[in-house]
């Protein structure tokens, strides 16, 4: 649980330094999210490094946030990804790739730790 935790604690100093430091953008809603997921992450970290109930419930909440994030740039990267390969035919097949490629980047970054953690956390609630 203390690994999970710490895991928690890196992602959130890892998202609030890609979005805040490295790519910032001018958008208030981006940075309202970022800001609220990060937070979560890092108090559910927290609480899993206390293991305290609540850290279990806020770690999960968060897990789940983020799985639901990363399906909705999922669906947005294919449908653009379609979208270039209709309008842009021969061209719009190598973006496709790059759209693709980008697709698996989001699924490594952003839904392995919440998936392992949330199969852990489901174990330790029905224990």
């Amino acid at each position: 649980m203390i690994a999970f935790g710490l895991a928690d604690l890196f992602c959130s100093a890892l998202c609030l330094w890609l979005g805040f430091v490295v790519a910032p953008s001018r958008s208030l809603a981006f940075n309202l999210g970022l800001g609220g997921i990060s937070g979560l992450f890092a108090l559910g970290g927290i609480g899993l490094i206390m293991r305290s109930r609540w850290g279990k419930v806020v770690a999960g909440l968060s897990s789940a946030l983020m799985l639901l994030f990363t399906a909705v740039i999922l669906v947005l990267l294919v449908s653009s990804a379609a979208y270039l390969k209709a309008t842009y035919s021969s061209m719009g097949q190598g973006m496709t790739v790059i759209s693709w490629l980008l697709a698996a980047l989001v699924i490594e970054l952003f839904a392995l730790l919440p998936w392992f953690q949330l199969r852990f956390l489901i174990r330790t609630w029905r224990d």
